[in-house]
């Protein structure tokens, strides 16, 4: 049963990989080795860039939003349910990191100072060693 229970999650790993693969084309870059949960939801706009190392393990019901910027998941990075991770400029998960359950990323804010609805103030993030 246990094999089984591999083979099935292996196999629609793969099956989620392909799909943003087809859906994005060069803008997502993911090794096959990742485990990506058929829940993940992945949304990048503009010339926004989604690269996904090796061993990357991406658990139930996360939130991938890549808005012109890059964010990238080094080689075995942990992410946990319910988390969420938003990008218009650029975030670094490094090597080895892991993120718990309900954890959210943005690389930016609002700017209340300007009358303009999408006006954003950006600023990098990396987690992880330096």
């Amino acid at each position: 049963m246990k094999l089984l229970i591999k083979i099935y999650t292996r196999l629609f790993s793969i099956l989620t990989i392909l799909k943003f693969k087809l859906l994005y084309g060069s803008k997502f870059k993911c090794s096959f080795s990742a485990r990506l949960c058929p829940s993940l939801k992945v949304t990048i706009r503009k010339k926004g860039k989604l690269i996904i190392g090796k061993k990357v393990s991406l658990r139930d019901y996360i939130t991938l939003n890549v808005t012109g910027g890059t964010l990238t998941l080094e080689d075995q990075v942990f992410i946990n349910d319910f988390s969420s991770l938003n990008c218009r400029d650029s975030i670094l998960i490094k090597e080895n990191a892991r993120l718990g359950q309900g954890v959210k990323v943005y690389d930016s804010d609002h700017d209340y100072k300007k009358d303009i609805i999408d006006s954003y103030l950006n600023s990098p993030v990396q987690i992880g060693s330096y």
